[in-house]
């Protein structure tokens, strides 16, 4: 073996090496992250205990509409209170009078937004069941949720404000973080995502080098082994393999 083959073949098996350390890598990456997510999704009580206080701090027990002064501002404190992410304000009629974040936007009925398999299970329930007031809670709750995506990192709540006669005023509504880690996690969760990936980026190119270092060194088109595992990678692979395949055949 001249000094040329054998500096290649130590190549070819440092490349087989660190492309299953970058796939253990990304593998115990991935499955930590996921475990970590899965804990910070568990609700424990604290971030609704505390989100109620922010309600009762912040917005007024009475109010003249859903655009009188004192709710908007109240509404805009809100948002920024402490694991708050979304802050509505309906007329009693369902329309969204304030909007800082969710699906839907300002002047749209939360009617519309609630899923309709709500709206028929509202309506197939026997008169007087709910008044307005209960079915607006209920319909605005459902709006808040409509998203979909994230209904497992937030909670929604809804309260009704009354004006001075007892009348319905408003209803607030707003998203909030299910447990105290979701708003906290930012550094090591991409963190987290960049070394899977990371991992996972040396595993998937170490596969076409290695190829085509070994496809080099028998003659073969490297090039076009390389570009192909680099596409179909652990397939590629196999492919390979068994293309060159030959009795006392060595790919390392």
């Amino acid at each position: 073996m001249c000094k040329g083959e054998g500096s290649m073949r130590d190549r070819r098996q440092w490349i087989v090496i660190v492309s299953i350390l970058g796939l253990m890598v990304s593998v115990i990456t991935l499955t930590a992250w996921v475990a970590a997510r899965a804990r910070i999704l568990v609700e424990t009580g604290e971030t609704g205990k505390s989100v109620q206080a922010s309600m009762d701090r912040v917005i007024p027990a009475k109010a003249s509409s859903a655009t009188d002064p004192a709710l908007l501002s109240g509404a805009e404190a809100l948002k920024q209170e402490k694991y708050i992410a979304w802050v509505w304000v309906t007329d009693p009629s369902g329309e969204i009078a304030f909007h800082s974040g969710g699906p839907g936007s300002p002047g749209e009925n939360v009617e519309s937004l609630a899923r309709r398999d709500v709206s028929l299970l509202v309506e197939s329930l026997p008169k007087g069941t709910l008044d307005a007031t209960q079915k607006l809670l209920l319909m605005t709750a459902q709006a808040l949720r409509s998203e979909g995506e994230h209904n497992d990192v937030y909670r929604h709540a809804v309260r009704p404000v009354f004006d001075k006669s007892g009348k319905l005023a408003a209803v607030v509504g707003i998203a909030y973080d299910v447990n105290p880690g979701i708003s906290r996690p930012e550094l090591w969760w991409r963190a987290g995502i960049l070394v899977a990936l990371g991992g996972l980026a040396v595993y998937w190119l170490g596969l076409p080098t290695w190829v085509y270092l070994d496809a080099r060194v028998r003659g073969d088109v490297a090039a076009l082994w390389g570009a192909f595992v680099l596409v179909t990678n652990l397939v590629g692979l196999m492919a390979y393999l068994i293309a060159t395949a030959r009795p006392g055949g060595n790919h390392t």
